[in-house]
This record gives C-alpha cells, sequence and structure tokens, in this order.
C-alpha cells in the first residue's frame, strides 16, 4: 500500500549520450556509464541521499533534506565535470534537476507532483546546469547555496508554469600536469560488467573514512568477508573516488602461492617508481630511500644516489626496511592524498602482514588509507592474520569492516542497475528467487544473472528483461561452484579444458607458459582465451596476459584436477617458467614442490632452499622460514649434509623471525654435524642459537653444550669462529655459579680478538662480555671496557654496535655514581632509537628509561614505561619479559607503599621451585616490608648456611647481596649482617643496578648493617656517604631512606643529642615522602617521629 512521504526529488541525465554512445562504441561507453555513476553515488552516499533507480543515463535520488539534495546536486556537478577533464578529448556533461514536496511510495518508488517536477526541471536544464523549484530554493536557503533566477518554466506534462532557479557551483581545481596523479591501477579502473549496487551505507562509511584522511589523517581499514561478498569491488569504489578527488592510489595483492616477499608493497613501490617523474621520485621516496632497493632492485638504475641498504643484525636491517615503507608512504602522502589497496591479505605471507602492521601502528602523520581486503572465512586462529588483526584491535586509526549479503532489496537494486530499467512484477519474483538462492553473495549474483542469460532464461526486448519461458524450467544452481560450473560449460570448444590448465598456472598466467601444457597451437588458445574474455570469467592483463576474473572460477577449475593430472601438470609448468624466467624461483619453488607429490623431489628442493635463499635477502625471515621448511620434508633422511645445511638455514630464519622454535631446530643442527664431525655447520649452528644476551637468571644447558662441543670441534688455533664461540659461551653461562671460568673465558676471548685485528669480531666480544665483567670487582675494567667500545662502535658505523655500546656506557657511568654522564647516554640512546626503530631494542630502553624515572621518584612515568616495556617484550616473544616486568613492578611498589599489592604473587614466586635464587632475597627484602619478619628470617637462615658462597657471583649479585641486607638489619641477624659486611665493604661508594632497577648506593646498606651489627661510628660515616652520593644523583627516595635509617641509627644509639639529630633528618624524608608519594617512607618516618619524640630529654639535648 502506497505511502506519502515529503522528499527532496534529484534527477541527473548525461547530455548527448546517445551520440557519445555511437561514437565511442557499447563496451567503452558503457565503462565511462559505470564510472560516471560511481561518482555520483559516492556523492550521494557523502550526503545522506538514497537512490531510487536509474533512468538509463542518469539517477534518480531522494532525500530527507532539502539543503542535502542541494549539497549533493553541487558535488554530483564536480564530480562529473572532474571526470570529464580527465577524460579531455570526450563531451561529457551532465544536467540536474531538483523538486520538493509530498511523493507516494510504494516499494522502493515514488510517484507524484515533486518526481514529475524535478525529471521535467532536469530534461529543461542545460549542459552543467542545476535547475531547482522555488520551494527547494526556499527550503534550502541560509545553508550557502547561490541561485540564479530563471522565471516561470512552462514543463511538458505540468498544467501551472513553474518557477525555477539555476544553482551555482564552482568546479573543483585540477591538478598540473606535472602533479598530476598516479594512473588508476587496472585492476582498480573499472570495466565491471555490473554496477555497483547495494552498498550504500558501507560505501558512505568508507566515503567517510577517505574524507578524513584527505583532511589530513592516517587510517588503515580492513574490509572482510566471504569470497565474492564484494570486498575488493568496494576497495576499487573508494579507490576510484579518491582518485577523482586528486589522490594517489596504489594497488598490490598477495597471491596463493605466497608470491614474492612483500608482494603487495613490491607492486604497490613499483607501480609508484614508474608513474613518478624522475625528476620528483628522490625527494618522495623518505628517508630511507636506499632500503627501498631490496625490494625493487630498478630503483638505483632510476635515482643513482641513493645511500646504500643498513648492513647490521637481521632484526635492524628489517625494521629499517619497514621504517624505510613507512617513511615513503608518508612522505609521498604528504605531497598528494595516498590511497593504497592491499588485496587478498588471507593470503599475505607473514612478513607482509608484520609490514602492514608497522605501518598501521607507525601512526605518522599524512594523507594515507589503506585498505586491506580479507576473506574471514579463510583464516583461523593460528593464521598470522589473526594474529595481526588482534594486535590492531585497539589501535589507533584502525578500522574493521565487515561484508555480508546483500538483502532483497540489495539484490533487487544490482538486477535493476544490470537491467537498466526498474523491476516489474517478474523482476521482483526474480530477486526474491536470486536472493534466496545467493543469500545476497554478489558474485554468485552475478553469475546466477549471466547463467539466465546465456542459457536463454531471460532475453532482452524493447530494451527491457523479459523471461522467454517460466525460470522454474531453466532453475537456478545452488552453489556458485554449479553456476560457474555451469557457465563454462557452454564455453566453445577447448574453452573449458585450456582454462583448466591455466589454473595450474594460477590466478594470473601468461600465453607463453599456457601454450606449453597442451597440445594446441596459438590460435586454438587464443580463440579458447577470448571466448572466456567475452564470458567474463577471465580478464586480459596486458599482451599475453589474462587473470581470472575471480579465484572462485580459478579454484572450480583447478579441484576438478585429479592429484596425479595435478602433479604432472605442474612439473609441465615448473618446466616451461625454468626455460622463460629461470630466476623465478619463488614461482619454481611453489610448482616443483607442488609436482614432487610423485616422482623425484631433488629440483623441488634445490628451488624452495634458494626461493629461502631469496627471502632471506628481502628480509622475510617467515617466508624464509616457510620454504627451508618444505625443503626439509621434501628432503627426507637422504643426503646428510644438505640436510644439516637446511636445518641451519631454518633455524636462522626461525630466530630472525622471531620464532622461538630456533632453539630446537638448531640444537638438532649442531648435535647433526657434531655426530657427522661437520666443524662448520656445527659452529654456525652454536652461533645462531642466541639473542646475544642471556634469559633472566637462567642457564640453557643444552647451548652451553654444544658451545663447549664447538670450542672442542675448532681447537685452540687463533679464528675468529673460535673467538665468536667463547663470546657466546660467556654470555650463555652469565647467570651460573662459575664466575671464575667466566672470567678466563672471557680474558681469552678478548685476548684472541686484539690478536685477531678484526674489528667487527673485537666489536662482537665486547657486547657479550658485557654480562662478564657487570660485577662489582671488575668496576674500573668495565669503565675502560664500554669508552673502548663505544669509540669502536662509532668507527664502524654499524647501529646496533653503537646501541649496545651507549646502552653499556649508560649503566656503568649510574653504577659510577656519574649521573649527568649516565643522562647524557640514556639521551643519546634514545635519539639513536628513534632511528633505529628495532623492537627489541626499544624493549631494553624503556625499562632503563623505567628505571631512571624510579631512581628520580617519578613513580608513575616509571609504571607508564615498565608497562609499555613488558607489552613490547611479550609482542616480540622476548622469554624473560614477564620476569623483566616484574622485577621493575616490586620496586616500584615498594616506593609506592603498596606492597600488599603484590603480597599472593610473592607467595607464588617463593613457592617455584624454577625460580632462579636471586628472586628469593627480593621475596625476603618485601616480606621485611609486609611485617612478615619470621618468613623473612627462614629465607634468609636457607641463603645465609654457608655464608653466602654457593650464591652467583655475577651482574645480580650486588641486587641480591643488598636484599639480604636489608633483611639481616630488619630481622637483626648480625651473623647475616657480618658476612654481608664484609663481602660489601670493597664496594661502598658503587651504585647498586642490574640493568632493570637501582637499588641505591651500597653505603647506605653498609650503614644498616653496621648498626645492626652495634658499631654506630661506622655506620653513621656510611649514612654521611650514602647521602652524599643520593642527593649527587637526584634519588629522592633513597636519600629519604637514607635519613631514615641514619635517623633510626641515631634513635638505637641514644647518645646525647641523637634524638636532636634524627628529628631534622626524619622531617626532610617525611616532606619527600609527600612530595613524591613514598607511602612506605612515609609510614616509617611517622613511626620514627613518634619514637623520636618520646625520646628520653637528655638524648634530645644537643651534644
Amino acid at each position: 500500500m502506497a505511502r506519502t512521504e515529503t522528499i527532496t526529488v534529484v534527477f541527473t541525465d548525461l547530455v548527448g549520450s546517445t551520440e557519445l554512445a555511437t561514437a565511442l562504441g557499447h563496451d567503452a561507453y558503457e565503462t565511462l556509464r559505470q564510472d560516471h555513476f560511481s561518482a555520483l553515488r559516492a556523492a550521494v552516499a557523502a550526503h545522506n541521499g538514497t537512490e531510487v533507480k536509474t533512468t538509463g543515463d542518469g539517477l534518480m535520488v531522494t532525500f530527507a533534506s532539502a539543503a542535502d539534495a542541494l549539497s549533493c546536486a553541487v558535488a554530483m556537478q564536480q564530480a562529473a565535470d572532474l571526470h570529464a577533464r580527465q577524460l579531455a578529448a570526450l563531451p561529457l556533461a551532465m544536467r540536474v534537476g531538483a523538486s520538493s514536496g509530498e511523493a507516494s511510495r510504494e516499494d522502493s518508488d515514488f510517484y507524484g507532483p515533486p518526481v514529475v517536477e524535478a525529471a521535467r526541471l532536469c530534461a529543461a536544464a542545460t549542459a552543467g546546469q542545476i535547475v531547482v523549484s522555488e520551494v527547494v530554493r526556499l527550503m534550502a536557503r541560509g545553508r550557502g547555496h547561490a541561485f540564479t533566477a530563471l522565471g516561470e518554466l512552462t514543463l511538458k506534462g505540468i498544467e501551472e508554469p513553474v518557477t525555477a532557479h539555476r544553482v551555482s557551483w564552482e568546479p573543483l581545481p585540477q591538478a598540473s600536469a606535472a602533479t598530476s596523479p598516479i594512473p588508476l591501477p587496472p585492476l582498480l579502473a573499472g570495466g565491471e560488467q555490473f554496477q555497483f549496487a547495494g552498498r550504500e551505507a558501507e560505501l558512505a562509511a568508507m566515503t567517510a573514512t577517505w574524507q578524513q584522511v584527505a583532511a589530513g589523517t592516517h587510517r588503515v581499514v580492513f574490509v572482510a568477508g566471504e569470497p565474492g561478498i564484494g570486498k575488493t569491488r568496494l576497495a576499487a569504489e573508494t579507490a576510484r573516488l579518491a582518485h577523482r578527488d586528486g589522490a594517489s592510489v596504489l594497488y598490490g595483492r598477495c597471491d596463493e602461492d605466497m608470491g614474492v616477499p612483500f608482494q603487495p608493497f613490491v607492486e604497490a613501490l613499483a607501480a609508484f617508481i614508474e608513474h613518478t617523474p624522475i625528476e620528483r621520485l628522490r625527494a618522495q621516496l623518505g628517508r630511507y630511500a636506499g632500503e627501498l632497493v631490496r625490494l625493487v632492485p630498478t630503483l638505483a638504475n632510476k635515482v643513482t644516489d641513493l645511500p646504500p641498504s643498513l648492513r647490521s643484525d637481521p632484526d635492524t636491517e628489517r625494521y629499517r626496511l619497514f621504517d624505510a615503507v613507512a617513511a615513503w608512504l608518508t612522505t609521498a602522502a604528504t605531497e598528494r592524498p595516498m590511497v593504497l589497496v592491499l588485496d587478498d591479505l588471507h593470503w599475505a605471507a607473514k612478513p607482509t602482514l608484520l609490514l602492514l602492521r608497522h605501518i598501521a601502528r607507525a601512526g605518522e602523520s599524512g594523507r594515507l588509507l589503506i585498505v586491506g581486503t580479507h576473506r574471514d572465512t579463510d583464516i583461523d586462529r593460528d593464521h598470522p592474520l589473526t594474529a595481526v588483526l588482534a594486535d590492531l584491535r585497539r589501535a589507533d586509526g584502525v578500522e574493521r569492516l565487515t561484508l555480508a549479503g546483500l538483502d532483497e532489496a540489495g539484490v533487487a537494486a544490482f538486477l535493476e542497475r544490470a537491467a537498466g530499467h526498474s523491476l516489474e512484477t517478474m523482476g521482483h519474483g526474480l530477486a526474491h528467487a536470486v536472493y534466496e538462492e545467493t543469500e545476497g553473495n554478489p558474485f554468485f549474483v552475478g553469475e546466477v544473472l549471466r547463467h539466465l542469460v546465456e542459457s536463454g532464461a531471460l532475453v532482452r526486448r524493447d530494451e527491457r528483461w523479459a523471461n522467454a519461458r517460466p525460470l522454474a524450467e531453466f532453475g537456478i544452481p545452488d552453489s556458485v561452484r554449479e553456476v560457474i560450473g555451469r557457465r563454462l560449460d557452454r564455453l566453445p570448444g577447448a574453452a573449458t579444458e585450456i582454462l583448466t590448465l591455466a589454473a595450474v598456472i594460477g590466478r594470473d598466467f601468461d600465453l607463453a607458459v599456457l601454450a606449453t601444457l597442451g597440445d594446441y597451437d596459438e590460435e586454438r588458445l587464443l580463440a579458447a582465451l577470448e571466448s572466456a574474455v567475452a564470458a567474463r570469467l577471465v580478464e586480459e592483463t596486458g599482451v599475453d596476459g589474462y587473470r581470472f576474473a575471480h579465484a572462485l572460477v580459478r579454484a572450480t577449475l583447478y579441484e576438478s584436477l585429479g592429484e596425479t593430472r595435478r602433479a604432472r601438470l605442474h612439473r609441465r609448468v615448473a618446466d616451461a617458467v625454468l626455460a622463460r624466467r629461470p630466476d623465478d624461483v619463488t614461482a619454481l619453488a611453489n610448482h616443483y614442490s607442488q609436482a614432487a607429490v610423485r616422482g623425484d623431489a631433488s629440483q623441488a628442493v634445490r628451488y624452495c632452499t634458494q626461493a629461502g635463499d631469496h627471502a632471506l635477502s628481502k628480509l622475510a625471515y617467515d617466508q624464509a622460514a616457510i620454504y627451508y621448511h618444505r625443503a626439509l620434508d621434501l628432503l627426507g633422511n637422504a643426503t646428510p649434509g644438505d640436510r644439516r645445511e637446511l636445518l641451519v638455514r631454518l633455524g636462522g630464519a626461525q630466530r630472525d623471525a622471531g620464532d622461538g622454535a630456533y632453539r630446537s631446530t638448531l640444537l638438532d643442527a649442531a648435535r647433526a654435524a657434531a655426530a657427522a664431525g661437520d666443524a662448520d655447520r656445527l659452529v654456525r649452528a652454536v652461533l645462531a642459537n642466541t639473542r646475544g644476551y642471556p634469559v633472566a637468571g637462567r642457564v640453557d644447558a643444552e647451548r652451553v653444550e654444544m658451545l663447549e662441543v664447538a670450542l672442542t670441534a675448532l681447537g685452540p688455533a687463533d679464528s675468529a669462529a673460535r673467538a665468536r664461540v667463547l663470546g657466546t659461551l660467556v654470555c650463555e653461562l652469565a647467570y651460573s655459579n662459575q664466575s671464575a671460568r667466566i672470567r678466563a673465558l672471557d680474558r681469552e676471548a678478548i685476548e684472541l680478538a686484539r690478536r685477531l685485528g678484526d674489528p667487527t669480531t673485537l666489536a662482537f666480544i665486547f657486547r657479550t662480555r658485557f654480562v662478564a665483567i657487570w660485577t662489582p670487582d671488575a668496576h674500573a675494567e668495565r669503565l675502560d671496557a664500554t669508552n673502548e667500545y663505544v669509540h669502536l662502535a662509532e668507527q664502524l658505523g654499524d647501529p646496533i654496535d653503537r646501541w649496545y655500546a651507549y646502552s653499556h656506557r649508560f649503566h656503568t657511568m649510574l653504577t659510577a655514581g656519574d649521573i649527568d654522564e649516565a643522562d647524557r647516554w640514556l639521551r643519546t640512546l634514545e635519539n639513536l632509537d628513534d632511528d633505529l626503530c628495532q623492537p627489541t631494542q626499544r624493549w631494553v630502553l624503556t625499562r632503563d628509561k623505567s628505571m631512571r624515572a624510579l631512581l628520580a621518584g617519578q613513580t608513575a612515568e616509571a609504571e607508564r614505561l615498565f608497562t609499555e616495556s613488558f607489552e613490547i617484550g611479550q609482542a616480540t616473544g622476548q622469554p624473560d619479559a614477564l620476569a623483566m616486568y616484574v622485577s621493575q613492578l616490586w620496586p616500584t611498589r615498594g616506593v609506592q607503599g603498596r606492597v600488599a599489592e603484590m603480597e599472593s604473587m610473592l607467595d607464588q614466586v617463593r613457592d617455584r621451585p624454577d625460580m632462579p635464587r636471586q628472586f628469593f632475597a627480593m621475596v625476603s627484602y618485601y616480606y621485611c616490608a609486609l611485617g612478615r619478619t619470621d618468613d623473612a628470617a627462614r629465607l634468609l637462615a636457607n641463603a645465609v648456611a654457608n655464608d653466602f658462597a654457593d650464591h652467583p657471583y655475577v651482574l645480580t649479585w650486588m641486587t641480591e647481596m643488598t636484599s639480604w641486607a636489608r633483611v639481616a638489619a630488619k630481622v637483626h641477624h648480625t651473623d647475616a649482617a657480618a658476612v654481608l659486611y664484609d663481602r660489601l665493604a670493597p664496594w661502598h661508594d658503587q651504585v647498586e643496578s642490574n640493568g632493570t632497577t637501582s637499588h641505591g648506593c651500597v653505603a647506605l646498606y653498609l650503614g644498616e648493617l653496621a648498626t645492626t651489627l652495634g658499631r654506630y661510628d661506622a655506620a653513621e660515616s656510611h649514612f654521611v656517604e650514602a647521602f652524599a652520593v643520593h642527593e649527587h644523583i637526584r634519588a629522592p627516595y633513597w636519600l629519604a631512606q637514607t635519613e631514615l635509617d641514619w635517623a633510626a641509627m641515631l634513635l638505637q644509639r641514644q647518645q646525647s643529642g641523637d634524638a636532636a639529630r634524627a628529628r631534622p633528618l626524619i622531617e626532610r624524608a617525611l616532606v619527600a615522602a609527600r612530595t613524591y608519594g613514598f607511602g612506605g617512607v612515609e609510614r616509617d618516618a611517622l613511626q620514627l617521629q613518634a619514637r623520636a619524640e618520646s625520646a628520653p630529654t637528655a638524648l634530645g639535648a644537643s651534644a
């Protein structure tokens, strides 16, 4: 039943369309018409309009607001004008008419006076005009539109003259030829048989996002849905809109068989390089332009002054490459907004997804829109895309859009646009039947429509669709594969068989390779392919180049082949590729692997290995690991030497990819090499099997064992390999109770490196030996070593060596109590890290900054930083990320006086049998803060049983001993205090620091121990020293703690005047506690203050 609504109706019409169609030909005109409609629909979506129907060469659109209608009319004229100027040689122009009033609505159509009036005003307009009724002008007054009166017009079919007005509008500026946009990528440029329909809401959302980007923001949109749902089409419509607005549009796709490393970015960058004028190219490539040669080597031929790619450790090289891609996109988007479409991300290799995640997280300013499409039906919880989507769930500027099937109205709109006229009774029945069978999947809808036309169920009579016979006689196929199969069956001659052979090549294929797969001459092949192109099953991509119109078409054909025939055809494809493109190792690896299901696998192994090497050279470590793993699987247990080599390469790729499986892979490689007497691969395996520093508190016995075996295999002769194995062994033994051996191995390594005269080997030893000399007795040596390492690293220029050298220097200067010098090195580290952008280094640096913030009393900032560090550590798979987090959480809670919040955690740590013993000292330390002195005393008694002799003398030794010192003082354990005093006394002037936190100057703990032992004069001397150091290093918490311990000693000593001296110390500590939020210090200060106030008068008098 019809209902009445008050609306504004807008009609558009292409002027001279009949002449234009005659001049261009049907297919070319149809492509132009669809592009024109796409531009208009973007404007409709952006202005809250509703498309009612097409009128041949125009649209009928309705609006609830007259102001929206006029804004949309202006936007449509601007878009049509810009399109016309881009086409240049074609006389493309449009006219628009609009009227407002009450109209009757039936189903999705409208009837009544404003509809007729708007249509007639459109017909009365000339090219480029917007003509509206008086009612529209009155309703839209004050909204910024300018009107010119046209007087009263006599319109066909309307009795009374209509007062009309022309709406003014200005053309959009067109970019100059020197800065014209890159041509639309062919796969986004249009030419689809069916017009875009049924996605008005989704297109409106994408249009809004694009407008935000054009205004200066950075956005990433993931478009998800089942196959055929219209993901790429929506991305293409958005890209066309952006391109018409002057944006550069780039495109890259992912192939089902992995393809080249970083494939979609390589394709996009290659197109950018090809179409950007040489005089402007260098300036748009960003600050790390030389790194981009790794992706597109021909760039070096076009821009000859590029700096060389960074040579450093694998992680640093890869993240520099990632930064280079991000910098290129940001720089290019600064000059002109950019849209980058990444298609079929469900087939993306992990390196591609990691790069995308990096760019999305970078979020640099710049007008960049990335649209990534993926099937949500083809990814499970283990798919790398799942992890990336989870990582980006809360990232700024990242959006997700999931497409469902079109509703029944959407299917009807699809059919109307395909027909070019509104649907009548038969049409609505057809729409309902198609919707029921396809569930609104647009690709399926289109395939069903083609099937019905090709089968004769639908025919065109008088430019309208009609059913030749009842549709029930033809039937609608019940699956998309079935309808594709039926359409393939209607191809002439051997076309289906030829396409089946093409499906083995891949979604993209070329005529030369296809010709090798069957006994067909070129004419038959071309005839078959031309019929497939005409049927819209295949698209031409260039001379002799073709692509299946949809992955489902290729899949339907490929799956029709039996396993044996498939394998044989893959071998023939591989042989053809080898003859024509012998350097295309990824294609050779993929096809020979598929062929190796039956027969000899040697070529598959060879090319999988080469494909892994190629991926490694492109820094695509995950992809390299996949190829090496595939080669191993194909190799089996034959040729042990090849197997050992593949294990070493696989382990190295896994390590560089951040896959924890590298440890076991490389242990297997080392054991196999040792058993075979293969010293070269043994050494390579053990040197690869490390992250460059030990896991906190642990010794990996299996790694140590194989390092020892490698040393034996190398023998005593001088070599860089022996020096590096020695250095790696020192690093792996860092937390063992073998301090004498560690120092001996360290001396041997450094002396050997100096004899060799190889600066890179020497730098390697400096990097690994730092943990060996991070002990109090080696402090002077550490000062000299870090100074030498800094100079060597700067001489070598390797940013990762510079980073480690600066980091080591920072920690060394902090231990020395030279806070200004330490801060200088920390700032240098921050500046280098901004350039390096390597997550492992960022994990460590953020931890260092947290430690420094806590030392300065900035507890909130410290907590923010160590939480951020933990997140980075987890994201990069650091095995001790949690241990490092806890080692900073506990001291922060201690400083805040919130130890009670972690009491249950302390108990869990105490009860874990695998917990490194250093943690027991910290547990006891915080038990004392909780008042659980009996529990603390029991743990101390166990530790002191052999005078702490079995406690490893490693980088955490000072942390452990100072913690036990505090416990011994709190529980008044004089035997432990005496032992600890003797052990700590030589290092009284050092500031305790273990890389995650600082417990202040050692003199503070000596003062506490001396107080416990009743050595009050010595205690006071220690507190004086601790006060001076803590004041110098600007450590308010440790200064306040020193004042409290000093005051407590005075109150305990009870000499004349001690109480009077104690009171100002307590008061200063109390002020600091309240200023900085040191809850524990405030509580202890108030207790001491009460004691001081109640002290005997004689004690309170001045001496």
